[in-house]
């Protein structure tokens, strides 16, 4: 790819939380969460039963719109939580909720899977040949 830098045009997409130094100056793209309309509509497309009123209003104000947090934070609620009986738990902030559906996911693999993707997570330059050689 570094051979066709030169004649051939080449973009490169950064993704931020926050404007920093290294990125400052560069044309920006502010990408904002889904309008709660369509924040519904999602939920609605991906969970199997309706959710009571309040829950869905508090699931949509969470996670300001953001695709992958309004996919992921009812995967980590009970039945009864999502249909309003027990209310939503309160103690872990949205980012740790989704950090958690994914640990969920993650401890389901076998181990070697897990392995691999630790691997892969600390290989630092993204050389896949280094992260699948150093197993």
């Amino acid at each position: 790819m570094a051979r066709r830098l030169a004649t051939e045009p080449m973009a490169f997409v950064f993704g931020a939380r926050g404007l920093t130094d290294e990125v400052r100056g560069l044309p920006e793209l502010v990408v904002e969460g889904l309008a709660d309309d369509d924040a519904r509509a999602l939920l609605g497309s991906v969970l199997p039963h309706r959710l009571d009123e309040p829950v869905l209003d508090r699931i949509v104000a969470e996670t300001h719109g953001n695709p992958l947090a309004l996919l992921e934070l009812p995967s980590g609620l009970t039945p009864a939580q999502l249909a309003g009986g027990f209310g939503l738990p309160m103690s872990v902030p949205l980012a740790g909720r989704i950090e958690e559906s994914f640990r969920r996911r993650l401890v389901r693999l076998p181990l070697p899977a897990r392995r691999l993707l630790l691997v892969a997570a600390a290989e630092p330059t993204g050389d896949a040949v280094l992260g699948v050689a150093g197993r």
